[in-house]
């Protein structure tokens, strides 16, 4: 049983995907078992339609309903006191990092943003770059994150830094 009914309309963040809205929960037929499938479409994808089983618990648990504004807005309230979490073994950091995106954990996903542009900030200091691995992580996190934010407050997707500023700033 999964943990979460979606209904065709609802938007939703998948994975990695990133927002999608549910077209259609459809049945489909493979290999003699039939099985019920949410069908989504990424909201800043066009193209490309994606099939989630309804009953796989596994991917059940990587799809989630979107934020809602108040969310978002406690969330940038509490970015200042979000802790950088920064794991010196790169083996360790990308299954850390890997594990963080996969569940889809908001709060984390901005943890990891936050550690990574600090990261990247001192490489920079001493004439360095944040490696290829860490980049990815931190343009992936960037855009899952900043994607949701721009879906559901209804902005540009290039407006939501400097949104996250403007609020940082009004609220010192």
């Amino acid at each position: 049983m999964n943990q979460r009914e979606f209904q065709a309309g609802d938007a939703v963040v998948y994975a990695a995907e990133g927002v999608c809205t549910v077209e259609e929960i459809q049945q489909r037929e493979f290999r003699g078992t039939s099985t019920s499938y949410y069908v989504l479409q990424p909201v800043f994808r066009n193209g490309t339609r994606l099939f989630v089983p309804t009953e796989n618990e596994m991917l059940q648990k990587r799809l989630h309903p979107v934020l809602k504004k108040e969310q978002i807005d406690e969330m940038i309230a509490r970015f200042p006191e979000c802790e950088p979490h920064w794991i010196e073994r790169e083996n360790d950091r990308k299954e850390y990092d890997r594990q963080i995106m996969t569940a889809g954990d908001r709060e984390r996903i901005a943890q990891m943003i936050k550690t990574l542009y600090l990261h990247r900030c001192a490489c920079e200091e001493k004439g360095r770059r944040l490696h290829s691995c860490d980049e990815r992580f931190f343009k992936d996190a960037e855009r899952w994150l900043y994607d949701e934010f721009a879906y559901v407050l209804g902005i540009d997707r290039g407006d939501v830094v400097l949104m996250i500023e403007e609020k940082l700033k009004a609220g010192e």
